[in-house]
């Protein structure tokens, strides 16, 4: 097809949208007129997209001392002022100012997604317990392991799954009625013991909950949630009396 034109005088209007012509290196080009990008499908992408344009305005608006100061702090550095005040932003290092004088606070649009990982047992009934030593119960099917922590075969106690480092463990504990004497949870296993008393002086239906700082664990080790109770007892299955952990760092 050939297509006679004059680059003195306008386009053609027949053609317009269609076809794009130009001149590239001498050659005079003719290729089907590109077509805008459509919305994207993806919310998460939406949601940035439109934190940006706001966030551009902002920046565009903003007080004139904080654009200063931005332009200062961006010589150098190879970055816009602009740029600056973004990272401010989406940091809520900064609150803008409208032209009117309004401040608007900084607000986080959305929530990273964030998945747990880790387990949680919990007694699905009332236990006894003996006097003066400690116990390990069998827990129930979990409430949430992710990672295959738990196992039938050996339901006292969780195993470290391959590729956990680091996690923290806790666990908690109720009497299920009135009760004297000391309550007590030992978290074990690997190289950690974690002790949590009650003080015996305290009397009637008690609770007590234990928490480990963040521990280095290995692949294959076995903790453990004991408890004991000076002058035996019950355990609450109301979902007080619980083990868990929660990871921290995995390769």
């Amino acid at each position: 097809m050939k297509i006679r034109w004059d680059p003195k005088k306008q386009g053609f209007p027949g053609l317009s949208g269609r076809f794009i012509l130009y001149s590239d290196r001498g050659q005079l080009r003719v290729r089907k007129w590109p077509r805008k990008r459509g919305t994207p499908k993806s919310a998460a992408v939406r949601l940035q997209n439109l934190w940006f344009t706001n966030a551009n305005l902002l920046a565009k608006h903003c007080a004139a001392s904080q654009q200063v100061t931005a332009i200062a702090m961006a010589k150098g550095t190879g970055l816009y002022p602009r740029d600056l005040l973004l990272k401010s932003m989406s940091r809520g290092m900064i609150a803008p100012v409208t032209e009117s004088g309004r401040v608007l606070e900084y607000r986080r649009p959305r929530v990273d997604p964030v998945e747990f990982q880790g387990f949680t047992l919990r007694l699905s009934a009332d236990l006894s317990i003996g006097t003066g030593g400690e116990f390990a119960p069998a827990w129930p099917l979990p409430v949430r392991d992710t990672s295959g922590f738990w196992d039938v075969v050996t339901p006292d106690r969780i195993t470290i799954p391959a590729g956990v480092t680091t996690m923290i463990l806790m666990a908690g504990m109720q009497s299920a009625g009135s009760s004297t004497g000391q309550l007590m949870i030992t978290i074990t296993g690997g190289s950690v013991a974690r002790n949590c008393r009650l003080d015996a002086s305290l009397a009637g239906e008690k609770g007590v909950v234990c928490l480990t700082p963040p521990i280095p664990v290995i692949a294959g080790e076995q903790y453990f949630a004991r408890y004991f109770m000076a002058t035996g007892g019950v355990l609450s299955g109301n979902g007080a009396t619980y083990f868990g952990g929660i990871i921290l760092g995995a390769t």
